[in-house]
């Protein structure tokens, strides 16, 4: 009994929303535009629409008017309807405007939406059980599951949906493959495959020849079970970067007989590399992917090699997305002979707040045995921290900490390019702080500087400086009428306070130093100094003010300057002798000046005053030469006179004497920095400068016949000198010349000479005060310095809009940065080549080869009396694109003195589909080395499936070391925020 009833209503509820959907649901059941392609009736006991005829129009579709015979009697039930019934109850039902309802016997089922484009063919009472099938974009919605198929069939007994055949419009990876199903909304996966089938109930489907897209790579399979919590499980599938068509074998693959998908992974069994179909020997005894995109933790790949350690395996180790702000990288690396590295990263970040990370690197390293001569055991490290804040919108706080124990460790323990040639490392912590409207600052900040060639190293902290702005003191807020004089007084303020600690040791201490800042009894004995710290306060206060003479076209500026220097301690100097026994009957005496610190507070007070005078005037020259159209030369003449009293005499109080040898010599020396001081500071000098601007028009008219106007720069000439009538000699000095011009659009011309008056002594040994105009007056000067440089960047090939490749002009065109990582991907050039390979406005391809390239010249040349120093040379960069897959790269350079090629690189790059090809080739010099790069396009297979030739450690190999990714490989978390 109850068995039938339960029979019943479930032929009641589906008959009703079956109706539903072919008259309610979809206009095309009623109003289909593709009448043709209807299905004919076959069966008395099916429900379908009408063959063809000329009775129905052929943009409507009339449903069928069911028969009283064409429905056949279910067995009757006591107490029920019979079938027809039922079905002409749900056909009223429907035609009302009623929908498939849910099924409320099977847990409150949620509905289930039927479209299709062309038809919906209904059958009850088959053997196989109940049905309906979709034909044309046939498209099924239930809950957060959705189905796309040429046709689709339900079976209403057991709620079983069957798919076969691609849709017309699909776009889905793997589209023309066939069904596209999709789960958990628009976020969840998306399967594609020969045939699909879905159960309502389990939420539970099957898919064969499967194929569905994971994080930038492709999941397929030949068979794919998906289960109600998104798990999905894959029997012989593969994963591949490689977006290849229906019936095309990727270039690579990893193959596994078992494969399961769950939450951000995919879990593998055995897996094996396959090229083609052909497999290889690289296998793995399990694997897994990232199958969410974003960071994610996991480990990180391996590098491998050989170097003067022995056989490495290096940066391993585990990525930790922490959270969205922050994430830790822990790297590590052994060697065969017993060294080992570690490597903590670690980076954080908030948008618009701060951002930074500690780079924390310790080798230990171990070369030989004991026993051996040469056997080496080491300790080395280093730290990097940069960090950047906006504390306010008027604060900000920034730091940028190297620091390392030694040399040895840039040298021999790291693979960057930059820090195996540096010569110097530098650290800075910096805070500053501005007010609004009153146009005051205030920065602090501790920096710290190492030679590592010479050991030397300073350190200050704290630096503090505050200033204050220009402003005017004496200019009245309600002003009436003219401007007075005095309101055009303007003033400022800076002062600086530094805590300065130096370290320079001698040649024979190993002490670092780190271990002198703590350490007083190292500090003496490895520098000889017993005061590491210097103290000083300055304080500038410049005056002046500016006033305008109409009438003769002048500008007068007097000036002001007050400078004062706080000390807390000065140094004296002595001559101390000492005596050494020789012999029975002969004393040796040594003399030496010695220094002596003394504590108290001293103000070292210094001024200057000046005036200058300046002008300009114009001159017009009517003068054209083809497009070009008149000339305007603008003269700035300037003098000035600066005046600065001899603080070397005894009335200021900053120099003292001290006899320096046994004969009586007195020296003056200055009490601030304790270095002897030779003839006066005083300054009565004129300035003298001579401006030049040459300029001109370009004419254009356009296609309208409309005159455009542009003004050209063609030289800058600047000209300047000196005479201080307070020296005792040589009171003329050099003359100077700056010469600049951009009158061609692809070159920048740039020359600075400087002219001598004096002549020199015949034995080439000093400068005499003799002007050389009085010994020879067609040469009146000589030249003692000269530079002359000039570049340009041009290109062609391509499209016209298509010269200027990737960076423009000035961009550098080789692929490694100071830190970049070497054939890393497909670089920026693939798209813009074949951008420049796109048809032209004619309509036909252009096969013009696009290329760019850089030439820089530079030519230096300096004398000192009898001693000449030159220095010429070219470098050059060209890159070209020979085809839209292939990137070459060249930068080299000439030295014309030393008759020998500079640093010579080249990088020649293939985009091979899904992989990517990059040769690096350094034939000359002391960096000889060369790199050649396989690897697969993206993805997070890109550092596991790579090959690098050679693989010895070698730094340099390959244009430098590999930038440490935020993580990749099998698990690693690709990108950071």
């Amino acid at each position: 009994m109850r068995g039938g009833v339960r029979t019943r209503l479930r032929d009641l509820l589906l008959g009703v929303g079956i109706v539903g959907v072919l008259l309610g649901l979809w206009p095309a059941v009623v109003h289909a535009q593709q009448a043709p392609d209807t299905t004919r009736a076959a069966a008395r006991d099916t429900l379908q629409a009408p063959p063809d005829s000329a009775a129905v129009g052929p943009d409507s579709l009339r449903p069928t008017q069911v028969r009283p015979d064409s429905l056949r009697p279910d067995s009757l039930q006591p107490g029920g309807p019979s079938a027809a019934d039922r079905r002409r109850q749900a056909a009223q039902q429907a035609m009302s405007g009623g929908g498939m309802p849910a099924d409320t016997s099977q847990g409150g089922m949620q509905p289930v939406d039927l479209t299709a484009r062309d038809s919906l063919v209904l059958r009850f009472n088959q053997p196989s059980g109940d049905t309906g099938t979709l034909y044309g974009n046939a498209q099924m919605k239930h809950a957060d599951a959705s189905l796309k198929a040429r046709r689709i069939t339900m079976d209403f007994s057991s709620d079983v949906v069957t798919a076969t055949g691609a849709p017309s419009d699909s776009t889905g990876p793997g589209s023309g493959r066939g069904p596209v199903f999709q789960q958990d909304g628009r976020q969840g996966q998306t399967f594609t495959g020969t045939g699909l089938s879905f159960n309502l109930q389990t939420r539970r489907g099957r898919v064969t020849d499967a194929r569905t897209q994971k994080q930038g790579g492709f999941v397929q399979g030949r068979v794919v079970k998906a289960y109600e919590d998104s798990t999905v499980f894959v029997r012989d599938g593969s994963y591949t970067t490689c977006d290849c068509g229906p019936n095309e074998t990727p270039s690579y693959s990893l193959r596994s007989s078992r494969m399961k998908v769950k939450g951000k992974w995919v879990y593998t069994g055995p897996i094996q590399l396959y090229l083609f179909n052909v497999p290889t020997p690289l296998w793995l005894p399990f694997g897994f992917l990232p199958a969410i995109p974003g960071r994610r933790s996991g480990p990180l790949p391996p590098q491998y090699g050989e170097d003067n350690k022995g056989l490495y395996l290096r940066d391993w180790g585990w990525y930790f997305a922490i959270s969205d702000y922050m994430d830790l990288q822990l790297r590590f690396g052994i060697w065969s002979q017993g060294s080992w590295e570690v490597n903590p990263i670690y980076r954080y970040a908030k948008r618009y707040r701060y951002n930074g990370g500690v780079d924390l690197n310790v080798v230990r390293t171990k070369i030989g045995e004991p026993q051996d001569p040469g056997f080496r055991k080491t300790l080395r490290g280093g730290l990097r921290w940069n960090h950047n804040q906006e504390l306010s919108p008027t604060a900000s706080l920034g730091a940028n900490v190297n620091l390392v124990t030694s040399e040895q460790f840039l040298r021999q323990d790291q693979q960057d390019y930059g820090d195996v040639i540096s010569r110097e490392i530098s650290s800075s912590i910096n805070y500053n702080k501005n007010w609004r409207g009153s146009n005051q600052s205030l920065s602090i900040n501790a920096s710290q500087q190492q030679n590592l060639n010479t050991g030397t190293a300073s350190l200050s902290f704290p630096n503090v400086r505050f200033s204050q702005g220009s402003f005017r003191p004496f200019k009245r807020e309600d002003a009436v009428g003219e401007e007075r004089w005095y309101e055009k007084i303007r003033t400022s303020y800076s002062g600086d306070l530094s805590n300065r600690y130096q370290f320079t040791p001698t040649d024979s201490t190993d002490i670092q130093w780190y271990e002198a800042l703590v350490s007083p009894t190292k500090y003496r004995r490895a520098t000889g100094n017993s005061e590491p710290f210097d103290f000083e306060a300055t304080h500038r206060i410049p005056i002046n003010a500016s006033f305008r003479v109409n009438k003769y076209n002048l500008n007068i500026t007097p000036q002001f300057s007050y400078n004062s220097t706080w000390l807390i301690r000065t140094t004296r100097r002595a001559l101390r002798l000492d005596t050494t026994r020789v012999g029975p009957d002969s004393i040796r005496v040594e003399q030496n000046v010695v220094e002596r610190s003394v504590p108290g507070f001293f103000a070292d007070r210094q001024f200057s005053t000046g005036l200058s005078v300046s002008t300009e005037a114009f001159g017009l020259f009517p003068i054209a030469v083809g497009a070009f159209e008149g000339l305007r030369h603008r003269v700035q003449p300037s003098l000035s006179f600066n005046f600065q009293p001899n603080f070397n005499d005894p009335f200021w109080g900053s120099t003292r004497t001290a006899v320096v040898d046994t004969q009586g010599t007195v020296r003056r020396y200055d009490i601030a920095t304790g270095r002897f001081v030779a003839g006066s500071t005083e300054q009565r000098s004129l300035g003298f400068s001579l401006g030049n601007d040459f300029e001109t028009k370009r004419i254009r008219i356009d296609s309208t016949g409309q005159r455009r106007e542009e003004t050209i720069k063609l030289l800058d000439a600047d000209l300047n000198t000196g005479y201080n009538f307070a020296a005792d000699s040589l009171k003329l000095s050099d003359i100077r010349l700056n010469l600049r011009t951009g009158f061609l659009d692809e070159f920048n011309v740039r020359s600075s000479l400087s002219f001598s008056p004096y002549a020199i002594s015949p034995d080439s040994s000093t400068i005499i005060n003799t002007y050389l105009a009085a010994r020879n007056p067609l040469k009146p000067l000589r030249l003692t310095r000269a530079t002359v440089s000039f570049g340009g960047s041009f290109g062609g090939g391509g499209n016209r809009g298509s010269q200027q490749m990737a960076g423009g002009p000035g961009a550098s065109f080789g692929r490694q940065g100071g830190r970049g990582r070497q054939g890393g991907g497909r670089g920026g050039s693939t798209s813009d080549a074949a951008s420049s390979y796109a048809n032209n406005r004619s309509g036909y391809p252009s096969f013009r080869i696009p290329w760019q390239a850089q030439v820089n010249f530079s030519y230096r040349y300096n004398r000192r009396l009898y001693d000449v120093n030159q220095n010429a040379e070219v470098s050059g960069s060209v890159r070209l694109s020979p085809t839209p897959l292939w990137d070459v790269n060249i930068t080299t350079g000439f030295d014309f003195v030393q008759q020998e090629l500079a640093l010579t690189r080249i990088n020649i790059n293939r985009d091979l589909g899904c992989w990517n090809m990059s040769f690096n080739w350094t034939p000359f010099g002391r960096f000889q080395s060369f790199g050649f790069t396989l690897q697969v396009n993206g993805g997070q297979l890109s550092n596991l499936l790579r090959l690098n030739l050679p693989r010895a450690g070698n730094p340099l190999s390959g244009f430098g070391s590999q930038l440490r990714q935020s993580a990749g490989g099998f698990g690693g978390g690709g990108g950071y925020y």
